[in-house]
């Protein structure tokens, strides 16, 4: 499997997706729709688990 470095698209969009899908204010039309997109909740759920690792699962702006 080839692992690709992120870009800073890939930043950029993960700064906007990750609050939508398990921040604090995700019952809005917008969260609960980018919510239910597999594809989005993966990309953000990698970016979380491969770069953040530990972090990722232990930050209180991210539990849902």
């Amino acid at each position: 499997m080839i692992f690709i470095s992120p870009t800073s698209v890939d930043a950029l969009v993960f700064g906007y997706l990750a609050p939508l899908i398990h921040g604090p204010a995700s019952n809005s039309a917008l969260a609960r729709y980018a919510s239910s997109r597999k594809n989005l909740r993966d990309f953000v759920d990698r970016i979380l688990t491969v770069y953040l690792g530990d972090l990722g699962k232990f930050s209180f702006f991210f539990s849902n």
